[in-house]
C-alpha cells in the first residue's frame, strides 16, 4: 500500500468534512440569528399589547399628555405610565445594537418614541427624569432623534 496515496486520500477527505462542516455552521448560525431577531420582535410586540392595555383601561392617560393642569396624582400614573414604555423601546434599542433585532423593526420602534414624545407631558416628563434612570446612551440617541420633532400641545385627533 502507498503510505503517500493513503495520506493524500485522508488529507482530502479531511478538508471536505471540514468544509462541509462549516457550510452547515453557516447555515446553522443565520438561522439562530433569524430565531433571535423572531424572539426579540415578538417579547417587544407582547410589551406593547400590555402597555396599549393599560390606555384601554384609564384612557385619561392620552389626554393627560397634553394637560398642562394635572394633579399630582396624575402626573405620577402618566410617569409611570411612559416608564413602562420608554423601558420596552429601551429595551428594543439595546436589542437592535446587540444585533438581536432587526434595522426595519427598530426603525418602527423609533418612530413610536418620537410620536409620544412630541406631547408636551410626555415630553416634559423625558426631558426631566431620562437621564436619572435610562442609559445614558440610548437618551442621547432618543434626544438626537428628537431634535426636530416639534412639541405638540394638543393631542391630535384622528377622523
Amino acid at each position: 500500500m502507498n503510505w503517500t496515496k493513503t495520506s493524500a486520500i485522508a488529507e482530502t477527505l479531511s478538508s471536505v468534512a471540514i468544509l462541509i462542516t462549516l457550510v452547515y455552521l453557516v447555515v446553522e448560525i443565520g438561522q439562530n440569528t433569524s430565531a433571535l431577531e423572531a424572539s426579540s420582535r415578538q417579547a417587544s410586540l407582547d410589551g406593547d399589547v400590555q402597555w396599549l392595555y393599560q390606555a384601554v383601561n384609564a384612557p385619561e392617560l392620552w389626554t393627560d399628555m397634553v394637560n398642562p393642569d394635572m394633579t399630582l396624582e396624575e402626573k405620577n400614573r402618566l410617569g409611570a405610565y411612559l416608564s413602562a414604555f420608554m423601558r420596552i423601546r429601551e429595551r428594543d434599542w439595546l436589542q437592535y445594537n446587540a444585533g438581536a433585532l432587526d434595522e426595519r423593526t427598530w426603525l418602527t420602534y423609533q418612530n413610536s418614541i418620537s410620536f409620544m414624545l412630541a406631547l408636551e407631558q410626555a415630553r416634559n416628563w423625558w426631558d426631566f427624569i431620562s437621564e436619572q434612570i435610562y442609559d445614558l446612551e440610548f437618551v442621547e440617541y432618543v434626544n438626537s432623534s428628537l431634535e426636530d420633532v416639534p412639541i405638540v400641545t394638543q393631542f391630535p385627533v384622528f377622523d
